[in-house]
């Protein structure tokens, strides 16, 4: 059973990566980058979270740097959608970039959370706080290196979206499997980030 929990932690963690790094890559291709830059900012949407979340923790050095394949992983998926679009292949950007910065946003969020309690901290506030900094942390260096607004502060309900996800994570891992309670707290994060894109769920801000 300890076998086949860590084999779904590592599809999470793979599916997280591939889905964060298209988004990367995608804004990047938006934003007329080079090949490299591509690259680099899908690498940055996929792990600068986890390496913020592992400097806090005092991880030394941070778990990415333990896994290269991950950034292989997130290497070739950035040249794949640097291909396509090189090879002008229409793709839905807007939708893509949505739905795979959905995806991450969910997984990340959970997965940051459950570390947490790999590492002894049973406080809500930490583990919240965790999970959040690794879901959203990648993608604000992302948007401040392509020179745009961080999206957790202009967007639909995202960084919210990472927070209740997070807390529901905590919350139920205390009463439920922890993968139970790691796949409801994704779905959950998932769903409310697509509908507040859909029906455009905005917090209280002052437009003049």
């Amino acid at each position: 059973m300890n076998d086949q929990i860590h084999f779904l932690f590592i599809v999470f963690e793979i599916i997280g990566t591939i889905a964060f790094t298209i988004s990367g890559a995608l804004l990047a291709v938006e934003k007329k980058m080079d090949i490299l830059g591509v690259i680099l900012l899908g690498i940055v949407t996929s792990f600068g979270g986890g390496i913020l979340r592992d400097i806090i923790i005092g991880v030394n050095p941070p778990s990415i740097f333990l896994k290269p394949i991950y950034v292989l992983i997130s290497c070739l998926a950035s040249i794949i959608v640097f291909i396509f679009c090189y090879r002008k292949v229409k793709l839905p950007h807007k939708t893509l970039l949505l739905i795979m910065d959905s995806i991450g946003l969910g997984i990340f969020a959970a997965l940051g959370t459950n570390t947490a309690f790999i590492y002894g901290y049973n406080s809500v506030f930490i583990g919240t706080s965790l999970g959040v900094i690794t879901a959203v942390g990648g993608g604000v260096i992302r948007d401040i290196l392509a020179g745009v607004k961080p999206q957790i502060l202009v967007r639909h309900f995202y960084a919210c979206a990472a927070i209740i996800g997070a807390i529901v994570c905590f919350v139920l891992s205390k009463y439920l499997n922890s993968n139970i309670a790691i796949i409801i707290s994704m779905a959950i994060t998932f769903t409310l980030r697509m509908l507040a894109a859909h029906f455009h769920w905005n917090l209280p801000k002052i437009s003049r």
